[in-house]
Parts: C-alpha cells; structure tokens; sequence
C-alpha cells in the first residue's frame, strides 16, 4: 500500500471514530482508532538516531508494525 493510499485511509478511520463516539458507540470508536494507529504505525519511517532514550524503560514492542523502516532507530537498550 503506497503511503498517499496508506494516509487517506488513516484518516478515514480518525473519521469514523470520531462519529462513532457522538453517537457513545465506544467499542466501534475503539476499532477504527486502533485501525489509524496501526495504519500510522505502517508508514512510519524517520531518523530517530538522535532521540534521548536514557529514560525509556520498557520498548519491547518498538517498531513491531512498522513494515518499511530505512532509516536509522533510537538506540534502545531495555527490554
């Protein structure tokens, strides 16, 4: 999925969740905002070689759904 196609439909899924909490439709909300975060998750792809990590203690899941990630992770030591 190119990431033009991969935004569009992250949006559309903010949207739908947006109108299922008006209408107090929780567990609907909850399915199209986890589908954005994991249509986030996919096209994610920046240097992040410079981040302050020093203070992260749990990453063991980091980057687990990112699909095409090229460019240089934070150094993480911590499990």
């Amino acid at each position: 999925m190119d990431n033009q196609l991969l935004k569009t439909e992250f949006y559309h899924q903010l949207k739908l969740g947006r109108i299922a909490l008006k209408k107090n439709s929780f567990k609907v909300a909850f399915y199209h905002f986890e589908n954005a975060h994991i249509l986030c998750a996919l096209s994610f792809n920046q240097d992040l070689s410079e981040w302050d990590v020093s203070n992260v203690s749990k990453c063991s899941s980091f980057s687990d759904e990112t699909l095409d990630w090229s460019l240089p992770k934070p150094n993480l030591t911590c499990n």
